[in-house]
């Protein structure tokens, strides 16, 4: 019974996140958890001079 609380918890925990993820994505977002995900993210630039610290 412990088995299969934990793997139907499990299951609600990774479904979540994948509807978090699809509806982020349908809301517009490019780069999920960036601060700056909807405006002009340079989380996937090419230019590395943006990226450099």
């Amino acid at each position: 019974m412990k088995n299969a609380i934990i793997v139907v918890l499990l299951i609600l925990a990774v479904g979540g996140a994948c509807a978090y993820i699809c509806r982020k994505k349908k809301a517009g977002a490019k780069c999920i958890g960036c601060p700056y995900e909807k405006t002009s993210c340079c989380c996937h630039m090419e230019d590395d001079e943006i990226n450099r610290t």
